[in-house]
């Protein structure tokens, strides 16, 4: 079985929310695919992913008092990225 997990786990542990978000959200990717894309909205306080043009769709908010400065993407098998980019959204 193939999954997209999101790992909040680190972004509230010190607040009242870190019940929500202690365990991984998951959604259930089609494995049988050899290639896949998929596009990531980062902002303050949430993150918008959209499996292969919006097949899958995960939305989650954190609960973080410092602004992110990391973003990780694993798998337990081989991948390639072909094409990354990353914007930084403007915020006031």
């Amino acid at each position: 079985d193939h999954y997209l997990f999101v790992d909040r786990s680190k972004s509230s542990s010190k607040s009242s929310f870190h019940q929500f978000t202690a365990t991984p959200s998951k959604a259930m990717l089609n494995g049988t695919q050899k290639t896949a894309t998929f596009r990531v909205i980062l902002d303050k306080a949430s993150v918008e992913i959209f499996y292969n043009d919006g097949e899958k769709v995960m939305t989650e908010i954190f609960f973080t008092s410092a602004p992110f400065t990391e973003f990780t993407a694993t798998t337990n098998s081989s991948a390639e990225i072909n094409n990354l980019v990353i914007n930084q959204l403007k915020f006031n």
